[in-house]
């Protein structure tokens, strides 16, 4: 384990996260009283310490919070790795059957076995992949350690007749937040670059800065920006994003305000459109963003910081509506 520090008995850490949760939680006024003795581990204890409202759809106001071990957070989010198969399906109770492959992460092991978007997935580990769909249980694509083998039964198509097995074992890959990369010309004439963003990672900043270096040196005056499945990340990473979109459009005017809660409202934060991305910058006055129920909070962040200063277009589905951003903490191996 990673351990920060002090007493890390089961004990302790309950002590140390309620202390934590009172002073900077946003909701620490709704934590509920419960007994922690009641609670085997810690991540069962930190899920009985949030908040419990919900909103007026039924769902609860915080989703969103979560407890992961230490050393996959980092390797996600500072080294830019991650430990699956690399294979995303269109899962979700909206989405049809039979199950379709809706993105795979370039060099992974997916990508390797040569699966790609729009297959179909018949079987998992021999388990009818509608039976998963309905249960809302794809857990079998998060594997806990490399190695693990997930046998899949694929077609290349909703018309293909014949299915063939697929073998992928996990393995750690770097994320590739910058794909599919293009430029168009539309109908008129006009220059049209296409982005594929999946990750608001460190680790997108480079390709980030190349894209928008290969759209300006090719003419692009249009842009797509497809988030249909980002699920949010970094904030300065989006600042990055929506200023190299903006340019001189919305330069040094406000992005985004974070602001944490009642006692800590000294460390509200204003990150303004990053004024110094120079060359690369599109200075777009309008910008053609694609959403669906994946895109998620800091995809949200740069629809909304956007707005006030460059025309967005938004085509697609509803975004996931998540208006909270997340401090990490880290403490006895794990990260809340």
């Amino acid at each position: 384990d990673i351990v920060t520090g002090g007493d890390c008995s089961l004990g302790a850490q309950k002590s140390w996260l309620y202390g934590e949760m009172v002073d900077n939680y946003y909701f620490y006024r709704r934590i509920p009283s419960v007994n922690p003795a009641a609670y085997g581990d810690m991540a069962s204890y930190f899920d009985a310490l949030l908040n419990p409202d919900l909103d007026g759809s039924g769902r609860y106001i915080d989703r969103w919070s979560y407890v992961q071990d230490t050393a996959s957070y980092s390797q996600f989010f500072d080294a830019g790795q991650t430990m699956d198969y690399g294979l995303r399906l269109a899962g979700r109770a909206e989405d049809p059957v039979p199950v379709r492959v809706r993105h795979v992460v370039p060099g992974s092991p997916a990508a390797l076995a040569g699966l790609a978007r729009g297959m179909v997935i018949d079987r998992i580990n021999g388990v009818d992949a509608a039976v998963l769909k309905a249960a809302g249980d794809f857990s079998v694509l998060s594997p806990s350690t490399t190695g693990v083998l997930m046998t899949l039964q694929v077609r290349d198509g909703v018309g293909a007749s014949t299915a063939r097995e697929v073998p992928l074992r996990s393995a750690v890959y770097d994320l590739a937040p910058v794909t599919n990369t293009q430029v168009l010309s539309s109908p008129g004439g006009a220059k049209v670059g296409y982005l594929n963003f999946t990750e608001f990672v460190d680790a997108a900043l480079t390709p980030l800065d190349n894209a928008f270096r290969a759209f300006r040196s090719q003419g692009v005056t249009q842009l797509v920006l497809d988030l249909r499945y980002n699920g949010g990340g970094s904030v300065d990473v989006a600042r990055r994003l929506a200023s190299g979109i903006a340019g001189s459009w919305a330069q040094n005017q406000t992005f985004t305000l974070l602001s944490f809660n009642d006692k800590r409202q000294a460390e509200n934060i204003r990150f303004r459109f990053d004024a110094a991305l120079g060359p690369q910058a599109l200075n777009l006055a309008k910008v053609y963003v694609l959403t669906g129920p994946r895109s998620c909070s800091a995809s949200e962040m740069v629809i909304n910081g956007l707005k006030p200063f460059v025309d967005v277009v938004q085509i697609g589905g509803t975004t996931c509506g998540k208006p909270f951003g997340f401090q990490p903490v880290d403490h006895c191996g794990l990260t809340y």
